[in-house]
């Protein structure tokens, strides 16, 4: 810019570019190095140009070069550059500045601005092969019931100081490839009374579209539609997107879910109000609610077609979180059982399966359920183990026993194994007095038994002899061997008292997982307020498992 404003520019009228334009023989002309104006004497030469623009009319001044084929600005201040009705090959902007470019009812078969500093840069009516906008510093460009034939390409171009509310306007248009690329736009949506978009389409068809490494702040896509293909590539859009009655390709979309996440879908009204999924947005207002709703079911269909689960689950997620806001909404207005039924079902469902889109996450809530049961079950008394205090008030006697008198460990173990002992024997001599009544082989099957039980019993007690280590009772004993004996014995409480710990605890798993499960075990096991606590579990473990199977069948549909 310091080096332009070194340059000693002339001026020249629109009337003195007609003029010079009706002496170019080979139909080209190329102004440079000039300060463009349109010159107190035009409109006594030439006729208005009328042209509708959003629904209005409008009447202004613009050049006819309609003999032309190539039009050049190079190095030039255009201070309101407008041209009509002409038929050209070609039309270049370069290195240029200025308030505006407006090119009205023409067909132009390349239009090109280039490292330009243009405030607004409109077309009207134009009918092109192809339009390209490189390394420009624009505050908008906006395209109007045209045609592109070829391609529209916005290539690192900066929006950023744009006091408008788009970067890139496409109306009643259509355009065959569209491509925005390494550009930048304002990073925050409030300008002036009106939300800015990055792009804004309304009306318009174009049959491929391609965002690339561009950070847009918003996208309106209201009632238009991508044709053959959607691609999003290393963009960020950092606010909202718009796009009711849009319709895109199934098959080649390529927009990650990533990218309008947390909210980011929204419905545009009047150019100034967005709603979206956002807590304060009045969802009892039907039209908004189900406008959002189609837009992320629209979403959703997409990303469940080209198989992407992630993205599908991602947007299912987002999309029940706005019913469920609204149900909240319903609640506190109808104040009754159902809505509120409705909202808390809906509140549990996200926090258990996220409204089914994740059974590991139902199957992981489930197994803390059956854990925190197994800890109250723990200290329950349970018929599968009979620990309690009466069991630890006989091991206790036991130990009283064994050191107040002379008996041994394998004395204990004697008579209180000695019932079994003696079953043992009357089994052996049942099976030696019928042995001649008995099938040959049927006996030969039968003799292991005993022969086994008798094993068992002889180990333990040669085991219970070798870990003898009192030997007499504890007074006869002296100082050293007291406190050898009081630590062995010390240790091996505590071995004991872990080893029933663990049983208790295994035992205190089983029964929760029996019991959360629906298994079914007879009788059930535990008395008193754990009998309840069991059925409790039980018609929770229905409900719970039930949701997780509805999840995981869902979820392998959708594989």
């Amino acid at each position: 810019m310091a080096n332009e404003e070194q340059v000693v520019r002339d001026t020249i009228t629109w009337y003195e570019i007609q003029e010079l334009a009706k002496t170019r023989v080979n139909g080209s002309l190329a102004i440079k190095d000039k300060v463009v104006v349109r010159g107190k004497s035009y409109h006594n030469h030439n006729d208005p140009v009328e042209f509708f623009s959003r629904g209005r009319l409008i009447s202004l001044y613009a050049l006819n070069i309609s003999n032309l084929k190539r039009l050049t600005f190079q190095n030039c201040v255009l201070k309101g550059l407008r041209i009509s009705n002409t038929d050209l090959r070609r039309f270049k902007v370069s290195k240029c500045s200025g308030a505006s470019v407006l090119l009205l009812n023409s067909s132009i078969d390349n239009i090109d601005l280039i490292k330009s500093t243009i405030h607004a840069f409109s077309l009207f009516d134009i009918a092109s092969e192809e339009i390209r906008l490189d390394k420009n510093s624009i505050f908008d460009f906006s395209l109007n019931r045209s045609k592109v034939n070829l391609q529209l390409l916005v290539d690192s171009c900066d929006f950023a100081t744009s006091q408008r509310r788009y970067g890139v306007a496409l109306y009643d248009s259509e355009v065959d490839a569209c491509t925005l690329v390494d550009c930048s736009f304002p990073e925050s949506t409030e300008n002036t009374n009106n939300l800015y978009a990055a792009i804004r389409c309304i009306n318009t068809k174009i049959n491929t579209l391609n965002l690339l490494s561009s950070s847009l702040t918003g996208l309106v896509f209201n009632n238009s539609g991508i044709a053959q293909s959607l691609s999003m590539k290393d963009v960020i859009i950092s606010d909202y997107l718009a796009a009711e009655r849009f319709s895109m390709p199934n098959e080649n979309t390529n927009l990650d879910w990533s990218l309008i996440s947390d909210t980011k879908l929204a419905i545009l009204v009047n150019d100034t109000i967005l709603i979206r999924n956002r807590l304060g947005t009045d969802f009892t207002n039907k039209y908004a609610y189900d406008g959002l709703v189609n837009l992320y079911n629209q979403f959703y269909r997409l990303y469940k077609t080209r198989g992407d689960r992630a993205s599908a689950n991602s947007c299912l997620v987002e999309m029940k979180d706005l019913e469920t806001k609204r149900l909240k909404l319903l609640m506190e207005s109808n104040n009754d059982f159902e809505s509120a039924a409705s909202y808390y079902l809906n509140v549990f469902l996200k926090y258990f399966a996220k409204y089914g889109t994740s059974p590991m996450r139902s199957l992981q809530i489930s197994m803390w359920v059956v854990l925190w049961f197994a800890f109250i079950f723990f200290f329950i008394y349970s018929d599968w183990d009979r620990i309690n205090r009466h069991f630890f008030m006989e091991k206790s006697n036991t130990m009283i026993n064994y050191f107040s008198s002379e008996q041994n460990l394998e004395d204990f173990y004697s008579e209180s194994s000695k019932s079994q002992f003696n079953s043992f024997e009357k089994f052996k001599i049942n099976l030696n007095d019928k042995k001649s009544e008995l099938p040959f082989l049927f006996a030969i099957l039968l003799k292991p038994l005993y022969s086994l039980a008798l094993a068992k019993y002889k180990f333990n007690t040669w085991l219970y002899r070798r870990l003898e280590i009192l030997q007499g009772r504890w007074t006869d004993l002296s100082g050293g061997r007291k406190f050898l004996v009081g630590t062995s014995l010390t240790v091996m409480t505590i071995i004991y008292l872990s080893y029933l710990v663990l049983l208790r605890g295994m035992n205190s798993i089983m029964l929760s997982v029996n019991t959360f499960s629906t298994l079914g075990f007879g009788d059930i096991p535990v008395t008193g307020i754990g009998r309840y606590l069991a059925i409790i579990e039980g018609f929770l473990g229905w409900f719970l498992l039930s949701i997780f199977s509805v999840s995981l069948i869902s979820q392998i549909l959708q594989s």
